[in-house]
């Protein structure tokens, strides 16, 4: 988002750069956290290992025996090899999100991998699925295309083999009946 916006004009580029510096700045300060953890020997608190991670309270119910017995609520164990599945199978569609918006631009790429995302992953309806992705590119379309007048980059494919997408006419006669022509 910041890499494409540095050639737009001010105006436009002040949402992306407004949300994107902030975004960067706070996901550099998280990856910190992060790598301190993984790299920070484990603590021993009582007869238990605890990894560096944030500091809680260490009191009476430092088990889950305990905690049940002090009638605590427990937080469901989860399986490690389920969490290191989950985080890769997030990590994949962060990157598929990624890939899809360079190959193909920000409306169909956003659009097409959220409904791809919607039916695979989150095993929404198909409603939700066309509604949510039609919304996506609806967005981009009328907000950046119509409204502020910004060409998005149509993405690599497109760019690659010479053409544009079917809605280049769309956007085109939005704009005139927006100048009133």
């Amino acid at each position: 988002m910041l890499w494409q916006a540095r050639d737009w004009p001010a105006r436009a580029r002040l949402f992306p750069w407004t949300m994107g510096w902030p975004a960067l700045a706070l996901a550099l300060v998280q990856l910190g956290v992060a790598v301190r953890v993984l790299f920070a020997p484990p603590q021993r608190v009582g007869s238990v290992e605890r990894s560096a991670g944030p500091a809680r309270d260490v009191g009476p119910a430092d088990t889950a025996a305990e905690a049940r017995a002090a009638g605590e609520a427990e937080e469901p164990e989860i399986p490690p090899d389920l969490a290191r599945r989950r985080a890769l199978e997030m990590s994949a569609w962060i990157f598929a999100f990624t890939a899809g918006v360079v190959l193909f631009g920000f409306k169909i790429g956003a659009a097409g991998l959220a409904l791809t995302f919607l039916r695979l992953a989150a095993r929404e309806s198909w409603v939700t699925s066309v509604a949510i992705a039609l919304s996506i590119y609806l967005f981009f379309l009328l907000i950046f295309e119509v409204g502020l007048n910004i060409q998005l980059p149509m993405g690599f494919v497109p760019d690659t083999f010479g053409f544009e997408w079917p809605d280049a006419q769309i956007v085109q006669l939005l704009m005139q009946l927006m100048r009133g022509g």
